[in-house]
């Protein structure tokens, strides 16, 4: 799964031109996102230790209502990002738990500065922190992928049930042969062997699914890979990344 901008004037590579010169790379194939159907948030599953009040601690503030005297037309302000910002973004993308010290010699700027403009990249949208666990440390050690094979006409109702699904860490509706990805975790092999032949099996729509489960995780969500990360930036591994 990656994310990758278009191909520029910088000089550098495409992604799939350098993932085909990859030694022992002997054929690509790629499907695209066309849209995320579960998952968006993080897997549901980390939060099964939480009851229901601790769980609405973690939640986010509600946003508060429009002012019905604000004219019609009156948009937010998109912030303009300094050359301190980019420095601020780059090194937070790198550890997202970096400490001030960190971030202010990283930018150039005070600790107190830095710390009020976190705050507002973050009130902004501009800045977002994404936490990334590992299932099996909460008792999800299977981790497989499936394709379902879904016509048009059943895809909304495909879609809806497996962002229900608690096993679903992510879904989405894809290109390619197949058109739903999804990435499940589940308790052991039989627990996989249940979701596919009673929840799945009971969802009308599906003809034909394929399945793979995950050997071992090489990389999860961050730009840097943690040994590559470690070593460029002498922290250490197990950091969460600022997306």
């Amino acid at each position: 799964m990656i994310r990758t901008p278009p191909p520029g004037d910088d000089g550098r590579r495409p992604f799939f031109e350098q993932l085909a010169r990859t030694a022992g790379v002997r054929e690509v194939g790629a499907a695209c996102v066309l849209r995320p159907v579960a998952g968006v948030g993080g897997w549901a599953g980390r939060m099964d230790a939480l009851g229901k009040a601790e769980q609405r601690l973690l939640l986010p503030p509600r946003p508060a209502p429009a002012d019905p005297s604000a004219p019609a037309d009156q948009t937010e302000a998109v912030p303009v990002l300094s050359p301190a910002d980019s420095a601020l973004l780059r090194a937070l993308a790198q550890d997202g738990r970096a400490d001030l010290g960190r971030l202010a010699a990283a930018t150039g700027c005070s600790e107190s500065t830095v710390r009020r403009r976190i705050g507002q990249l973050r009130d902004s949208g501009v800045l977002a922190f994404e936490v990334e666990i590992d299932p099996a440390l909460f008792g999800y050690p299977i981790e497989a992928l499936l394709w379902l094979d879904v016509p048009p006409g059943g895809l909304r109702a495909v879609a809806e049930a497996l962002a229900g699904h608690q096993q679903v860490a992510f879904a989405a509706l894809t290109t390619g042969p197949s058109s739903v990805f999804v990435m499940v975790e589940c308790r052991s092999v039989s627990g996989l062997h249940a979701y596919v032949t009673d929840e799945l099996a009971a969802l009308h729509g599906i003809t034909r699914i394929e399945s793979a489960v995950t050997q071992r995780r090489t990389k999860r969500a961050g730009p840097l890979p943690a040994p590559l990360a470690e070593k460029r930036t002498g922290a250490p591994s197990g950091r969460a990344p600022a997306q």
